[in-house]
């Protein structure tokens, strides 16, 4: 397997699953809070 080969692969990949994760969550967040203003203060 390329894990035990190129260990910074594995990191990379979980850094960028990470980011996309958080990044998915705020814009998420941001969308429900911006369209639910209106409705709840």
């Amino acid at each position: 397997m390329a894990l035990r080969y190129e260990p910074r692969l594995l990191i990379m990949c979980f850094f960028i699953e990470k980011i996309i994760f958080l990044l998915c969550m705020l814009l998420a967040v941001r969308f429900y809070s911006f369209s639910g203003e209106n409705t709840s203060s």
